[in-house]
Formats: structure tokens, C-alpha cells, sequence
């Protein structure tokens, strides 16, 4: 990996019926650590898993939702990992290239990588 990243990891999860909500997958998504940085300079306050989650676009949730077989709803809970993820452990190759530099790792809901690959 050559340039810096900052990581964070969330879980997919689509309620359902019954209160317990269904695992979908999940993914890291690798973001520039100047614009990362930039959000925290310029929003005080800043909180960064939902302006990650709002900075992901159309686009980059299709691939997700096409990599997790699954549709993400209005509903969809995104919870992120408080452990992790650490660099040593993301595969070298991301699932896919977003926008911005973003790059973004997709795991199955048994954790382990989705293989099918695309730029």
C-alpha cells in the first residue's frame, strides 16, 4: 500500500421481521489521510463514521451492494468495528478503487473477501 489511508471498518446489517437485524457483510473503506485530516480541520466537532458514510457516493454503493449480493435500504445499519481494522491485516489489493482515492476491501457476511475484483 503505498500511499497513507486511514481505515475504517463497518458492518452491514439489514433489519428484518423479527428485532435482530441480518448480517449482510461487510467492508473497509480506505481513505486519504489528507482528506481525512481536512474534514477534522474544518468541521469542529467532527465526527468521522458518519462523514465517511455520507462521503461514500452512489456509485461506490452499487459496487457494494453488488459484492454483498444485496440491496442497501434506507433502513441498512452501518456499525463501525471499534478494533480495527490494522494495516497488516488488509489484503494488499482492495475489492475496488472509489472516488477521491478512496479504496474500499468487501467482506462476506462469513468474513471472509469477496474475490471478484474491478477497478
Amino acid at each position: 500500500m503505498s500511499e497513507h489511508l486511514e481505515y475504517l471498518h463497518f458492518d452491514v446489517l439489514q433489519p428484518g421481521p423479527d428485532p435482530d437485524a441480518g448480517m449482510l457483510g461487510s467492508f473497509i473503506i480506505g481513505i486519504p489521510a489528507m482528506t481525512f485530516r481536512e474534514f477534522q480541520n474544518n468541521y469542529p466537532g467532527f465526527e468521522p463514521e458518519p462523514a465517511i458514510l455520507r462521503s461514500i457516493s452512489p456509485e461506490e454503493r452499487r459496487k457494494i451492494d453488488l459484492h454483498l449480493w444485496a440491496t442497501m435500504k434506507p433502513d441498512t445499519i452501518f456499525i463501525v468495528r471499534a478494533s480495527g481494522p490494522y494495516p497488516g491485516d488488509i489484503p494488499e489489493e482492495p475489492t475496488f478503487g472509489g472516488e477521491a482515492g478512496k479504496k474500499f476491501w468487501i467482506f462476506s457476511k462469513s468474513g471472509k473477501e469477496v474475490v471478484l475484483k474491478y477497478s
